[in-house]
């Protein structure tokens, strides 16, 4: 799986929970997502990543002032990029979400949102810069029914592994670690990458 494609799932996970599951308001999980709903977030995680890039070859944009400034002003500017796409796509204001008549009760302007949309803007920006700093992966070469073996033995799998396992696996509970042969294992995930940290077992 594709760094832009893990982001875009975390993201998505973020919007779901905060949106249907607090809100009780109607949306798919990822998998079930409509097309079109992909095809936004997915475009939202390249806007946010040219945003960054631009902020950080700044010599003067140290870490903590980038998030600051991303917490404060990528919602905003991330909503009217998303109205943008929206008009282009000829989507236009109505009280109820509907692809088919393409209307969205957002299409308006970042200060005149409910404050609860705007809270939702801001929980799917924080889990983009938790996730932002992931490598782009490479095409998973192991075979269907193998599990995935590093030849490396500097140590049990890092956070950031774990996070990319749990984006291939259909439940946390599957994902199992072990050591074999010299190796480090992943049974869950189809992919391999380098292991850096030591003491997670």
């Amino acid at each position: 799986m594709r760094r832009k494609e893990i982001l875009a799932r975390a993201c998505h996970s973020a919007w779901y929970v905060y949106t249907v599951l607090g809100l009780g308001e109607e949306g798919e999980p990822w998998d079930t997502a409509p097309e079109w709903q992909k095809a936004s977030i997915l475009d939202a995680v390249g806007f946010w990543d040219r945003q960054m890039v631009e902020l950080v070859s700044d010599p003067y944009m140290y870490e903590e002032h980038l998030l600051v400034w991303a917490r404060k002003n990528l919602p905003l500017r991330s909503h009217r990029n998303w109205m943008n796409r929206k008009c282009a796509d000829g989507w236009t204001y109505g009280e109820t979400k509907d692809a088919k008549t393409k209307t969205h009760p957002c299409m308006v302007p970042y200060d005149d949102l409910p404050e609860a949309d705007k809270i939702k803007d801001l929980v799917v920006v924080e889990a983009y810069l938790a996730l932002r700093s992931l490598p782009e992966q490479p095409e998973p070469v192991s075979a269907p029914d193998d599990p995935v073996v590093r030849d490396n033995d500097d140590g049990p799998p890092s956070p950031s592994e774990i996070v990319r396992a749990m984006a291939e696996c259909p439940s946390v509970e599957e994902m199992k670690w072990t050591r074999r042969g010299g190796c480090w294992i992943s049974v869950a995930a189809r992919f391999s990458v380098p292991h850096r940290l030591h003491g997670l077992a």
